[in-house]
Parts: C-alpha cells; structure tokens; sequence
C-alpha cells in the first residue's frame, strides 16, 4: 500500500495486484496541498479484509483512465473507491468484475464530491454518501476498455516483463505487489 501525507504527489503506470490488507489496499493520500493524479493504473485482485481500495482523504484527487478490476472488500458500507471532505474525478476509467461478495459499493463520498464522467461500469449499483454526492449524470452507457492490461505474476513475487516496443504503453510501468496488514486510521 502506498501511503501519503501533506506535500505534492502522483501515481502513473503502475500496477497494483494481488495485495490484501485491512484498509486502502492500493494507496491513501490524506491531506495533499496540491492535486492528487493518479493514472493509467491498473488496480487488479486487491481485497481489503475491511474497508476501501483506493482513499483520497481531505484531498483534491483525479483518477484518469485506470481500471479497477476483480477487487473485493468485506464492508458493506464504504465504497472501493473513496473520498472524504474533497472533490474526486474518476475519468475514462473501467470498473469490471468488483463486488464479487457483493458486499460495499463502487463509490463512497464522506462530506466529499465524486464526479464519475465516462467510466465504463459493469455493475453500477447505488454508492454510498454521508453528507457527500456522487454525480453520474456523464457516466457512459457506452462500454469500452483502456488498453492497459493485466500482467498476471504470483502474489508478491516474480518479474514484470516490459514490452520492448517502442510505442507500448508498457514502458517504465513499475510493479506494486505487497501484503500489508495495519489497523485503519479513523475509521
């Protein structure tokens, strides 16, 4: 898990699979003085024993063109993707195959914003907002794939192979797979 506090910060060409944790499996950002981007992602296989994948907390964030793919939690509160006290725009990104127990929604808004514009979402159901909104109204109906692809490797271990394509949009992407079990902050 990747987490952050105060200061600038961005996520790009990563790929995040195969983790398990107990909260904000894929990354936290809390309290960024500047915007928070995160893009072409791949957040794949992640299960958060609790609570939330991806957590933007009193920040400004903007998820561009990731997918979200085969996630789980346990919670049925909290949403996979989570914003608390900011505003989130989640932008041509895929959210496929997530939910598999069923359980949390997609989207959960604390006293925050969610802007969902031209996502691909297999299963949209009603998120979650405590004193939050989450706008829809330029979510697609159109379905289409970003052309990142999953690379499958066993769980925390093992070498990414990088295309040697000049042109792929595989170069430079870098590799996160850990297991990282702690107790949630405030929640």
């Amino acid at each position: 898990m990747i987490y952050q506090q105060l200061g600038d910060t961005s996520l790009s060409n990563t790929n995040i699979t195969n983790c398990i944790s107990q909260h904000a499996t894929a990354f936290m950002y809390w309290s960024m003085e500047s915007t928070t981007k995160v893009k072409f992602c791949n957040f794949e296989n992640l299960e958060a024993t609790n609570i939330i994948i991806t957590c933007f907390e009193f920040t400004v964030g903007i998820v561009e063109r990731c997918n979200y793919i085969n996630n789980s939690q346990t919670d049925k509160f909290y949403g996979f993707v989570y914003e608390c006290g900011k505003k989130l725009n989640v932008l041509d990104s895929v959210f496929k195959d997530n939910r598999k127990n069923e359980k949390g929604a997609l989207f959960s808004a604390n006293d925050g914003q969610i802007f969902i514009i031209n996502c691909n979402i297999d299963d949209y159901k009603e998120s979650n907002t405590y004193r939050g909104t989450i706008d829809t109204s330029e979510m697609t109906t159109k379905p289409f794939s970003n052309d990142l692809k999953f690379i499958g490797i066993s769980p925390c271990e093992g070498s990414l192979l990088i295309a040697q394509n000049k042109d792929s949009i595989y170069k430079n992407l870098k590799l996160l797979s850990l297991i990282f079990l702690s107790r949630p902050l405030g929640f």
